[in-house]
């Protein structure tokens, strides 16, 4: 039996975790046409990061700029009808685009630069 152990440094946890407050804050979640008034965001995870500049490395990642990641996450929003409660859906394969705006103290700031995100 194979056992895949993922060591991830914590430079590369305080970016995971940034990006995650950055996707529950994020205003831009459509679905179809129509804007989706999301109530909470939760289940985030990530694989497939891309990050800027392309040969950065885990050791130098407060250089890094911003990239693009692929996210999984449960979405809970209103779903704009008067008798029904919030709907909790489940994504995967979402393409967030980010920049990281601040590294300080050991911790990231990032924006999400998709101008909207179809679901």
């Amino acid at each position: 039996m194979v056992q895949l152990v993922i060591i991830m440094t914590t430079k590369m946890q305080s970016l995971q975790e940034a990006i995650r407050k950055a996707i529950c804050h994020y205003d831009g979640f459509y679905s179809g046409n129509q804007k989706l008034d999301v109530l909470s965001v939760s289940e985030i995870g990530f694989y497939k990061p891309e990050l800027c500049p392309a040969d950065i490395d885990e050791s130098i990642l407060e250089k890094c700029e911003g990239g693009n990641i692929t996210a999984s996450f449960n979405l809970a929003h209103d779903p704009h009808q008067e008798e029904s409660s919030k709907i909790v859906t489940h994504y995967s394969n979402v393409q967030i685009d980010f920049e990281v705006i601040d590294y300080q103290n050991q911790k990231f700031t990032v924006q999400i630069t998709n101008n909207m995100i179809l679901l």
